[in-house]
């Protein structure tokens, strides 16, 4: 017979464990729905990004040229799931009320998400506040 693991009184609780299909499952869905719903937030957090890399808005064709070359993921993931918006919520916020993603496996993959924006939040420094759009 297994023998329980008790935790330990004061330990925190551990979050559930999490596969990288789950999050990549996420990561695929998500991302495409918050843009088709949500086009100034996107907007918003693409002219920023091109204002970080360039120094600058973009205005000649090298400009355009060093984006493309520049260009992740950072933007749009930043947008869906991180950038709070005018009404306070972000778009993980969202994504949790989206049926689609309300399967247990994926809402705790959600939560984890919600919870690593203080891992970016430590990472990231914004010199002007950013409010993405969208009430």
């Amino acid at each position: 017979m297994k023998r329980k693991r008790s935790v330990s009184s004061g330990s925190a609780p551990q979050p559930a464990p999490i596969t990288c299909d789950v999050l990549e499952r996420i990561r695929l869905s998500w991302p495409k729905r918050f843009m088709a719903g949500f086009p100034d937030v996107i907007s918003t957090v693409t002219s920023a990004w091109s204002m970080a890399v360039l120094g600058h808005d973009p205005n000649t064709a090298r400009d355009i040229d060093v984006l493309e070359q520049a260009r992740t993921s950072l933007p749009v993931m930043w947008a869906s799931f991180f950038c709070p918006m005018r009404d306070g919520r972000t778009g993980t916020d969202l994504a949790i009320s989206w049926a689609r993603l309300r399967a247990p496996d994926l809402l705790t993959g959600l939560l984890r998400i919600a919870n690593a924006r203080g891992v970016y939040v430590e990472c990231l420094s914004l010199s002007l506040p950013l409010q993405c759009g969208a009430a």
